[in-house]
Formats: C-alpha cells, sequence, structure tokens
C-alpha cells in the first residue's frame, strides 16, 4: 500500500523489462543485443498515472541503480585475437551498416526530377527576410551560391569572402539573419585579389570547400559545428584558391595562379582526412585560372578551366592531357564564370545531354556562350541579360531545359531556353507575388535547387529569393 492509501497491484510489478534491439547473428558479431528499460506501471510504491517513464532505475531516496554488467553479450573473439581488436572490429561493421542505412534513406528521399516542369517565375515570400529589417542586420553583398546534394543545406560566399552555411527551409529553421552565426571569415591577408568563387560541397554533405580551406560542417543538421572561429579541416599550401571536391571527394582541384592541382584525397572517420603532399596531376597556363568548373557527382575525368588570356581549356583527368582549347578571339575581356550541367541521381536523362558547358563574359554588354564538348566548338551564344561590369554567375537547371545567369541593375535574374538560344524566354526577380518591384540590385549569383523544381538568386542587396512553378499558399 502506498503513503496515500492506494492498494498496489503485487502480481502487475516487477523490476525491469528487457527489449531485443536486433537478431543473435548480430549479437555474436559484438554489437549490444539488449537494453534495459524500466517498467511502465507500477514500481517502488508509485500508482500508474503517475510514474514518469525514464531511461534508468533509481531507488526509493532517488539514486540511480548501477547496472552490473551481467546480460550484456560480450564480442566474440577469434583464436589470436585480443579484445581490443575484436571491438574495433565490431564498431566498423556497425559504423559500416548505419552508412548502408544512410544510403538507402537518401535514395527514397531523391525522388524522380520532374523532366517538363514549368516556369520557375513564382516568387516565394515565406522565404524572404522581413521588409522591415535594417540593411546592417542582412547579408553582406552575396557573390555565390551552392546546394548541397540533399537540398538541406545552402551556402553563400559574399565580396568580403565571408561564407555563411544555412539550414533549409528558410520557413522551418528562419531567415538567413536569424542564422548569421554559421559564419566563417577568410583573414584579410589571405583574401584573394579577385573574388572568391563559390563553394563545393562533398559528395556526402560532411565537407566544405571553400576558397583555399575545407572545413568540417559534420553530420548532423542539428548540431552544425561551422561559425567564425571554427578551424580550418585542412589549408591548402600557397596562394591556392578555387578549392573544389572532384570525382566523388576522390580528389581536390585548386589553383595557384597560372597552375592548376589535383591532389589525391582520402576521407576516414570525421575528422580523419588525408591529403597527398605532392599533386596526383598538375597543368601550368600563361594566364591566371579565375574559372573552374568540374563534376563531382559522378565520376566524370572531364575538367574546364578559364583563364585571363581570353581561354577556355577543357582536360582529360585520365590521360592528363588538354582534350581542347578555345580562345575567345572577339572579347577583351576572359570569361568570368563557367559551369557544367549538374546531374543529379534523381534526373533519368540520357548521359549524352549533359555534354555540354558554358561560359559567361562581358562581351557586348553579357554574353553567354554554349560549347558542344563532343564538337569542341561553341554551337550557340545567349545575349538579353545586362552584364558589363560585375562577375554574374550562371547555372544549367537538372531538367537541361533552362540555363539561368543573373543581370545587373534592377533587370533580376534572366531565365534561357536552350531549345531556343534567341529568345529571352523570361525574368524572375523583378517583382513580388504580388506585383511590387524587387529593388535588391544586381541579381549576382543564381542556383537550381537539385531536388524539386526552385531557383534560388543573390543579389549585392544581401538578399536571398526562392522561385518556383507553382503559386506561393
Amino acid at each position: 500500500m502506498c503513503d496515500d492509501g492506494t492498494a498496489i497491484d503485487v502480481e502487475e510489478t516487477t523490476l525491469c523489462c528487457c527489449k531485443p534491439l536486433i537478431s543473435l547473428k548480430q549479437a555474436e558479431s559484438g554489437v549490444l543485443a539488449f537494453e534495459v528499460e524500466p517498467p511502465d506501471y507500477v514500481l517502488l510504491g508509485k500508482s500508474r498515472e503517475a510514474l514518469s517513464k525514464s531511461k534508468v532505475l533509481r531507488h526509493a531516496n532517488g539514486s540511480v541503480i548501477r547496472s552490473s554488467g551481467y546480460g550484456l553479450t560480450q564480442v566474440k573473439m577469434s583464436l589470436g585475437q585480443g579484445p581490443t581488436m575484436a571491438k574495433k572490429q565490431a564498431m566498423k561493421r556497425l559504423n559500416g551498416q548505419k552508412l548502408r542505412k544512410q544510403e538507402q534513406a537518401l535514395e527514397r528521399k531523391l525522388t524522380a526530377y520532374p523532366v517538363k516542369c514549368g516556369l520557375l517565375t513564382s516568387h516565394q515570400p515565406q522565404h524572404d527576410e522581413s521588409s522591415s529589417l535594417e540593411p546592417s542586420a542582412l547579408l553582406p553583398p552575396v557573390a555565390s551560391i551552392a546546394f548541397d546534394t540533399t537540398s538541406s543545406l545552402i551556402a553563400t560566399s559574399h565580396h568580403d569572402c565571408s561564407l555563411n552555411i544555412f539550414k533549409l527551409p528558410f520557413v522551418k529553421y528562419g531567415p538567413p539573419s536569424n542564422q548569421i552565426t554559421n559564419e566563417i571569415a577568410v583573414p584579410s591577408d589571405e583574401r584573394p585579389a579577385r573574388l572568391p568563387t563559390a563553394p563545393t560541397f562533398s559528395f556526402h554533405n560532411h565537407l566544405i570547400a571553400y576558397h583555399n580551406c575545407i572545413y568540417n560542417i559534420g553530420s548532423d543538421l542539428q548540431n552544425m559545428n561551422i561559425n567564425n572561429s571554427s578551424a580550418p579541416l585542412l589549408k591548402l599550401p600557397g596562394l591556392a584558391t578555387n578549392a573544389q571536391f572532384f570525382y566523388k571527394d576522390k580528389f581536390i582541384l585548386f589553383s595557384n595562379n597560372g597552375r592548376l592541382s589535383c591532389n589525391h584525397i582520402h576521407l576516414g572517420k570525421q575528422p580523419t582526412f588525408k591529403i597527398s603532399q605532392k599533386p596526383t596531376l598538375g597543368w601550368s597556363f600563361s594566364g591566371t585560372i579565375t574559372s573552374i568548373a568540374s563534376i563531382n557527382n559522378f565520376f566524370s575525368d572531364i575538367i574546364a578551366v578559364a583563364s585571363n588570356d581570353r581561354c577556355i581549356r577543357v582536360l582529360d583527368a585520365e590521360s592528363g592531357s588538354i582534350a581542347w582549347c578555345r580562345a575567345d578571339q572577339r572579347s577583351q575581356k576572359a570569361f568570368h564564370s563557367i559551369a557544367f550541367p549538374n546531374p543529379v541521381s534523381s534526373s533519368h536523362l540520357s548521359p549524352e545531354t549533359f555534354n555540354l558547358l558554358a561560359g559567361a563574359s562581358i562581351l557586348d554588354g553579357g554574353t553567354i556562350s554554349l560549347y558542344d564538348l563532343r564538337a569542341a566548338k561553341e554551337i550557340c551564344s545567349f545575349r538579353g541579360h545586362l552584364n558589363r561590369k560585375e562577375r554574374c554567375g550562371i547555372s544549367f537547371s537538372p531538367c537541361m531545359r533552362y540555363i539561368a545567369s543573373g543581370s545587373e541593375a534592377v533587370g533580376g535574374a534572366v531565365l534561357y531556353d536552350l531549345r531556343r538560344p534567341d529568345v529571352v524566354l523570361t525574368k524572375i526577380g523583378t517583382k513580388t507575388a504580388k506585383g511590387r518591384p524587387l529593388l535588391d540590385g544586381t541579381t549576382t549569383s543564381v542556383a537550381f535547387n537539385p531536388r524539386y523544381p526552385q531557383v534560388v538568386t543573390g543579389s549585392l542587396g544581401g538578399r536571398l529569393r526562392f522561385f518556383t512553378e507553382q503559386p506561393p499558399p
């Protein structure tokens, strides 16, 4: 009987119960097989309704009842094998199982990207910053934008050489002004002479490469550990810049003036990271490298390089040779941005569809040249956006129907149809869903969401705008 006079059903009283977690076959491999849980009902004189479930058992005075260790499955050891090595092998098998489960969950999450999606012109105001926000609370002028492979993170680089990483969607985690703590600042003595290049996520999203450093952002989205005081996991030697992952995180690409280096890397348990001291491959050019393009989502040997000698080169990493080189004889300026199509695993397009390369320059007030990698020549050009001074980025849509470009003044981003290069398909980022003008200034960067039809633009005004084919809710 309890202190308050309530009767206790003795037959239902118990001390603990054991819940099997895995099979016996897994238990023999050294994995913990049982978990001790407290009972769900009467315990130590407390009624069933008053009992709060906890993970440990306690005495009547509140002290924790410590487990004696009996009943736990021990690690099975082979002949001549010590307990330490057996535990290591058991943990290795367990980590392999976790990795396979994560990959299977990612495959289930990535649905097929629609090949025939509509125009992405519908503004999504739910992701915008408040219109009453002070300009000092906004982001610095945006230089480039990059999505991760799962569309759960977005990274932005800025004209002051800082890097911000935000969790998506903004409706759930808040606008950028609420997540501004996830920032990395490049020291003033290491800032590049030109605008910083776009950051790139690793294939498994645990790392991010930016400028001359590689940072560990962690595998847990809720506990992302990037901030202004974060030390880089690796700092590339010399005056390296344009760092980006290549060949499914097997290599790291970076440039140093007119030299391009390709170093082999090894990603072990986080934060273990090894890089070869000597470059696996290297190329030297007469001009300074301004932009690098490569594909990391799939095994591709092709690398594109643009330099200030008005040349664009396509390199074959398998043979270490230059596949072809084209000089822009008409322009007095180099290509400031180049881009490959970014194939996603959820797309069902033929690999032949992605044999394209685009380069943006300030020729004639803004020109995008489209090259066919198989024919090694320019097949068409796009003119209809304004680009005379700033570096306005370009991006292919995952459905391979559109190519988007930033634009100066208040023209917003421009969307072209790859099948009709002579026509400006539409402009996005000029008006809100209610028809009000968006005065964000020059749109310097544009990126397509790899999971579903959505495009995001970044401007010198420090704002990120999201657009989709569906009207806002």
